[in-house]
């Protein structure tokens, strides 16, 4: 397979709780269309990348990487490709859940657990993020309260702004609010317990929780836990994350000059474009493409350097 940036097309998933900030605010997806979720890199059974640019374009993101063992880079191990990236927009909040880790979701589910990180794009005025259980609350208390619709009583809630940076491991009771757009990257897994869903009804039925299940995996966390979960592989001057599971760098380049990404053997590179102007682009093997908004690559293992140039910023995630 020959190796060069694949620009991936998005996956658009309308879900009850998506808005229109996607494409309203930031100029993404077609007129008139309502996306929750834009996946922007899958490898997943429901929903798998295509590949739009180069020779490989129109087959899918999964097709190329088993055609070519080399594409993830050798930290790779496993049969599953290794992440799942997206971009999310909450016209209304969503569930509140939590993921097993691996352990768990091996045991109950036969599948692997789930990390994720979020990378806010935007947030209205007073928008919040529910971010963990309130000290010195227990399980039961929690699920009881949230039975009796008192969630305020047990959530821990954050109010967040653009450029603010969320980790979520396994454990984590979280809900993304109302008036909030972000990236995610999280781990390739599917798996999500829902705790509380506010008692609505979305075509005249309740969605189903799975208090059980999430009772088991509920764990508490403190901001120290989190953040040397999140940095468990050492921090750098653009690294927002770099946990066991992947690695973020945020990659911000300016007219007075462009920034460098190296995808050696080791590992992939996934490239997110999180801002650009007019003037940005992704230049490899002297061939240069504009960048825009939602824009995202899929650089295999050994390509080599790739830069990117003008102004934007761009989300690389790799293992």
């Amino acid at each position: 397979m020959e190796k060069y940036p694949l620009k991936l097309r998005y996956i658009p998933r309308d879900l009850p709780w998506g808005g229109h900030a996607l494409r309203d605010r930031f100029g993404f997806g077609r007129d008139g269309e309502r996306i929750a979720e834009a996946w922007v890199a899958s490898v997943r059974p429901e929903a798998v990348s295509v590949i739009e640019n180069g020779p490989a374009a129109g087959m899918t993101l999964g097709d190329y990487v088993a055609g070519d063992p080399t594409a993830l880079g050798f930290h790779h191990t496993g049969e599953r490709f290794p992440v799942l990236i997206k971009l999310i927009d909450a016209g209304d909040k969503l569930s509140v859940q939590v993921h097993p880790d691996d352990g768990y979701a091996t045991r109950a589910e036969n599948d692997s657990g789930k990390t994720e990180m979020w990378y806010v794009l935007r947030a209205e005025p007073g928008a919040r993020i529910v971010y963990g259980i309130k000290d010195g609350v227990t399980v039961p208390e929690l699920i009881g309260a949230l039975e009796k619709g008192e969630d305020e009583k047990v959530l821990r809630c954050v109010f967040p702004k653009a450029g603010d940076v969320l980790f979520i491991p396994p454990g984590l009771v979280h809900s993304i609010g109302a008036g909030i757009t972000l990236a995610e990257i999280q781990e390739n897994s599917d798996l999500t317990y829902r705790i509380y869903d506010y008692d609505r009804v979305f075509d005249g039925v309740k969605r189903p929780l799975h208090t059980e299940k999430a009772a088991d995996c509920v764990k508490y966390y403190s901001d120290g836990d989190i953040g040397r979960i999140r940095f468990s592989r050492g921090a750098g001057e653009d690294v927002i994350c770099s946990c066991d599971r992947f690695k973020v760098r945020r990659i911000t380049s300016r007219d007075s000059g462009g920034v460098t990404v190296t995808v050696g053997d080791d590992s992939f590179a996934a490239l997110l474009v999180t801002g650009s102007e007019e003037g940005a682009v992704l230049s490899f093997g002297g061939e240069k493409t504009p960048l825009s908004f939602g824009d995202s690559y899929f650089v295999p293992a050994g390509t080599g350097n790739v830069a990117v140039a003008g102004n934007a910023e761009v989300l690389a995630t790799t293992i």
